[in-house]
């Protein structure tokens, strides 16, 4: 297959992609590649002289681009997907977060993004459809195929416009009940930049997932703290806090902006023990036209991970977690601003205890509601407050 990978449409690469492997790459304008792909640009991976035609090594990340693109193997109820890259490609791999997608260099030439883009062009079904569809074990629209991560996910339409659903095992309702207290922390601290999470129920009234409101559009693209790191191939480096402040910066956003929401986002990751707040899940929001962030986008996905629940250690400072260091207390030492949070508006004892005994997992409100309790006294004590 001859392909291009666009944004919008500015043609960004020219590459043959052949039994799952890139075997041919030739940058034409490096300016809108994809930031994970600008480590081309970086290392100079290149095979001639004049900085076109991407190495092996160069066209292996255009590979690893296009592989976390697409639903991963070990995405729960697969039944509903079963997609594979190229399954991904049929749709030109668009996507409701950024701008970018693929079209067939000879066969589509003539295709343009007014032709492809999602949010012009799609027809994204109401959520009792989708809920019968999905009882009828029918395959979600293929609008879904860019969708990451090991959760069941799909976008549905509602009165508030396009939505993103959730989906968990009964038994793993935890996760929704973390995002929802996130949400009501964030509420109540009055920082309006989050995701507003709500239960999706059955007709049992048992949680079996979550839903939000999307927050991108077609002048509205999402990137990542794990984009900007892998441009310059950072992503395992020591100090993550400060490269994301530092190459954020770079592209616009103001770094006290930054350094505010991976402050408040740490403290309430660590009080709801969320394990999970990995590269991918810290986001911005990025003009696609002159490149430049415009906003850090709405604090998302607080529930944590299935991999991370219950696994040890897990106590008040040294929980392992996913995220930018590997503890809890590794995490809350880069808080800059210890007073980010404020205490008295924080949700009642109470309120998190009733809350967590709304979970089927009969021991959650006795673990989660005991650890919020014990981190937020070990919190006052980091902050010098004597309760």
């Amino acid at each position: 297959m001859n392909l291009l990978l666009m944004h919008r449409d500015i043609e960004t690469c020219r590459f043959i992609y052949h039994n799952g492997e890139v075997e041919k790459m030739q940058i034409s304008n490096a300016d809108h590649l994809p930031l994970p792909l600008k480590r081309i640009l970086h290392y100079e991976y290149f095979e001639n002289s004049d900085r076109t035609l991407v190495n092996e090594e160069g066209r292996y990340l255009l590979e690893e681009w296009m592989d976390d693109r697409s639903i991963p193997m070990n995405r729960l109820s697969l039944k509903l997907y079963d997609y594979k890259v190229s399954d991904m490609l049929k749709m030109h791999a668009v996507s409701f977060t950024d701008n970018y997608w693929i079209k067939d260099a000879n066969a589509e030439r003539e295709l343009h993004w007014k032709n492809v883009n999602l949010f012009h062009n799609a027809k994204v079904d109401p959520f009792d459809r989708m809920e019968e569809n999905r009882e009828n074990r029918v395959k979600y629209p293929p609008i879904n195929n860019t969708l990451g991560g090991t959760l069941e996910k799909y976008w549905f339409a509602s009165e508030q416009g396009l939505m993103l659903a959730k989906r968990t095992p009964i038994m793993l309702d935890m996760l929704n009940i973390r995002e929802v207290i996130a949400s009501n922390i964030y509420k109540m601290q009055g920082y309006d930049n989050y995701c507003n999470y709500h239960y999706i129920t059955d007709q049992h009234g048992q949680k079996t997932g979550c839903m939000c409101k999307a927050f991108t559009s077609a002048e509205r693209e999402l990137i990542t703290a794990y984009d900007l790191l892998a441009e310059y191939g950072y992503q395992q480096k020591e100090d993550l806090y400060e490269y994301v402040k530092k190459f954020a910066e770079i592209y616009g956003c103001e770094r006290e902006k930054t350094t505010k929401m991976l402050d408040m986002m740490t403290v309430v990751d660590y009080l709801i023990t969320n394990r999970d707040r990995h590269q991918n899940n810290i986001g911005f929001i990025r003009n696609p036209v002159t490149l430049k962030i415009i906003d850090i986008a709405p604090i998302f996905d607080s529930g944590s991970s299935i991999e991370l629940e219950g696994q040890f250690p897990l106590g008040v400072q040294n929980t392992s977690v996913h995220n930018l260091c590997n503890t809890e207390k590794e995490c809350l030492d880069q808080v800059e601003n210890k007073n980010c949070i404020d205490i008295s508006k924080l949700p009642t004892l109470e309120w998190i205890r009733d809350e967590w005994k709304k979970s089927e997992n009969n021991l959650s409100d006795q673990k989660y509601a005991g650890l919020y309790e014990k981190k937020l006294a070990y919190w006052k004590l980091m902050r010098g407050v004597i309760a």
